[in-house]
């Protein structure tokens, strides 16, 4: 950037040449400037410039830089009077203040007895950089039920100071917090991350007979289908396995064990049907069959009942033991006598 002042005093002119220079370091957010000053002195008359205006000498003081003389008697007549540098900050944003140039020099001639004391400032602006924030972008891309992702989107925007680091947190109920962070940020950048779904068990559990347990084996068994892709569970009698949050469950095909019988859910169980978003105790309440006689507790051969599915049915007997009902007992199950005792 060059800066020309000229001043006329009669018909002599002097002229005041600045060229200056910026160095900038975005790192550190500063700004350098170089600077020579050049003066050029002419005289002239209606004939024409002078060839010479005789001895002349000239000083400057600049910014508290030490007074600098030179001399000389051809025209014109140019010379650099000094050298110097500046420096300063940059803010936040990319700016830095502006400052004025400002000068004060003597020019004495012996021709004519000219003399200039020419004087002024200039207002400096150095050049914007790029504002001292950077953009990160947080993106994230959440796990669906079946374990697949979906298509990443943009949840939120960091503005972050050049060279800081960040640290922001993605909450959403159902999912595992998604913590986006990073160090010494020098450029605009995308944080991509996934966000994966919390798991919870659902655990098949019993109520057999009046008491809790942690099964329903020997009691009952149930199949369990889930909408989640995860494999069915058949026939079972135990299960407790973790699912992602949100996972469709269903119990069905519930069976009594011969001897037993299914009376519900028991009191402040899940539901049979539902949706996985904590801890899920489905617990089925499954009592023993019981065993009498109709006459009056008496024990009568032939007459031994068993209560099936709400209803009693009547005990097939073998054999000729009288002291019990622990041998040799059946009961007429889809069509086949099972054996119930002992």
């Amino acid at each position: 950037m060059d800066t020309t002042v000229t001043v006329h005093e009669g018909k002599r002119s002097s002229y005041l040449s600045i060229t200056y220079d910026f160095t900038t370091n975005t790192s550190k957010r500063t700004w350098s400037l170089s600077s020579s000053l050049t003066i050029t002195i002419r005289g002239y008359d209606t004939f024409g410039p002078w060839t010479t205006i005789g001895s002349y000498s000239a000083n400057l003081r600049k910014d508290g830089l030490e007074r600098i003389s030179n001399s000389g008697s051809s025209s014109p007549a140019t010379f650099t009077l000094a050298t110097y540098s500046k420096s300063g900050d940059y803010d936040d944003e990319g700016y830095a203040a502006a400052f004025d140039l400002s000068w004060a020099f003597n020019v004495n001639s012996s021709w004519g007895g000219y003399s200039n004391s020419p004087h002024g400032s200039i207002s400096v602006q150095p050049p914007r950089i790029e504002p001292n924030y950077r953009t990160v972008t947080c993106q994230l891309s959440k796990e669906k039920i079946d374990g697949s992702y979906e298509a990443a989107e943009d949840v939120h925007s960091i503005t972050v100071k050049y060279g800081d680091s960040y640290s922001w947190t993605w909450s959403e109920t159902g999912f595992n917090d998604v913590v986006f962070s990073g160090d010494n940020v020098t450029s605009n950048k995308v944080d991509s991350r996934n966000a994966t779904r919390k798991q919870y068990r659902l655990d098949l559990n019993g109520y057999l007979d009046g008491s809790d347990s942690g099964w329903i084996g020997g009691y009952g068994t149930c199949n369990i289908t889930f909408n989640d892709n995860s494999a069915s569970a058949v026939n079972v009698d135990d299960y407790n396995i973790a699912h992602r949050y949100g996972t469709h469950y269903t119990f069905s095909n519930i069976q009594e064990v011969i001897g037993h019988t299914y009376k519900g859910l028991k009191s402040g169980s899940k539901p049979l049907e539902g949706d996985i978003t904590e801890t899920t105790d489905v617990r089925l309440s499954f009592v023993t069959n019981d065993f009498y006689t109709k006459d009056s507790g008496t024990y009568k051969p032939g007459n031994v009942y068993v209560k099936q599915n709400g209803s009693w049915v009547r005990v097939r007997r073998d054999g000729n033991n009288t002291n019990g009902f622990n041998s040799l007992c059946y009961i007429k199950t889809n069509g086949s006598w099972q054996r119930i005792d002992g």
